[in-house]
Order: structure tokens, then sequence, then C-alpha cells
């Protein structure tokens, strides 16, 4: 595979790889505490810089060291993040019933989204390298792989965020109980998708 193509295809499956489910469940569940269309994207921009760091740190590594994470290792990453979306989703599930309306407004780094990200790149790690490695065969053509995939999941979740800030942005002022059963529904999905990995990978 050729270094055009490589650009190309590493950003788009990045973007891809941001819709898939548990990256959705995390990253709506802090989307739901920021009630601001910039601080929601400011919250998915920050879970995918942290998933990128992840990515190109260990998946560099691992590139370059020719290693595999063994199966329970990567069992064991899949169960942590499971863990983190029951606590995401318990936590917003907590804040509705206590019926708290926080905001985030002040523009500084969310680092909980940053560390969310983290995890998800850490446990993504084995299944992309592997791949990258599949297609281009070199570790310094696999490493700009990995980045232009950092790069587009970082758009790509951005992007999402709109889509989940928007509904529940326009349901805040005028339909409050609408939005709270948005948010609602966010916090049950992350809490049930998160149980269901931690006992796929724990059972």
């Amino acid at each position: 595979m050729g270094l055009p193509a490589v650009l190309l295809f590493g950003t788009a499956f990045g973007m891809l790889h941001a819709l898939e489910a548990d990256h959705l469940a995390a990253v709506a569940a802090l989307a739901a505490r920021d009630g601001t269309l910039r601080g929601t994207v400011r919250q998915g921009v920050a879970w995918g810089a942290g998933h990128a760091l992840t990515l190109l740190a260990f998946g560099g590594a691992v590139l370059l060291l020719g290693a595999v994470i063994n199966a329970r290792t990567a069992a064991a990453l899949e169960a942590a993040v499971g863990a983190m979306l029951v606590a995401l989703g318990a936590d917003l599930l907590r804040r509705l019933l206590r019926e708290r309306s926080e905001q985030v407004s002040a523009p500084r780094v969310p680092m909980r989204a940053v560390a969310v990200g983290m995890m998800h790149g850490l446990a993504g790690s084995a299944a992309l390298v592997l791949l990258a490695l599949e297609q281009v065969g070199s570790p310094l053509v696999g490493g700009i792989y990995i980045l232009m995939f950092g790069l587009g999941s970082i758009a790509g979740m951005a992007t999402l965020s709109v889509a989940i800030a928007l509904p529940l942005r326009l349901t805040a002022a005028r339909l409050a109980v609408l939005n709270r059963v948005l948010q609602a529904a966010i916090a049950t999905f992350s809490v049930g998708l998160g149980l269901q990995l931690l006992y796929r990978n724990l059972a």
C-alpha cells in the first residue's frame, strides 16, 4: 500500500472507528454532562486526543518491538473499558436523580474525556497494529497509518459530538422532560454496554 493510500485509509478508518458502540456510549455519557455545544465538542475532541495519544505511544512501541498483546491482556483491557462505561453511565444517572443542572462552561481541557479516550485507545491498539502491519508491512509506514487513524478518530468524534449535542441542546430549555429522558437513555445505554463488555471478557 502506497503512502497516499495509507493517509487516505488511515484517516477514513479512524473516522469510522469513532462510531463504534463503546465509543459512542462513552462520548454520549460525557457529552450529556455539558449543556453547551462548544463544551460537548470539546469533550469529543478531548476523547479523540486521548485515544490518538495512546495509539501513537503504545501502538508505535508495539510496531517497533514487534510484540503482540496476548489474548488475556486484550480481554482485560476490554473489560476495563466496560467498567469505565458502567461508571460513566452510573454517574450520569446519579446526576439526573439528584436533579443537578451543572454546566461546564470553563474553556479547560476535559481531562476525564482525555482519560476515557486513552483507555479506549489502549484497548484497541493490538488489533490496529496487526491491521497496520498486515496492510503496509513496514513499521514506519505503519506508524504513519496509526497517526492518520488517530487524527481521523478526532475528526470523527468531533462530528459525532455535534450530532449528540444538538438534540440535548434543543430540548434543554423548552423540553426539560424530554431532555432528561434523552440523558437517562444515554446513561442506560452506557451502563448496559459496559456490563455486556464485562461479561464477555470476564466470563
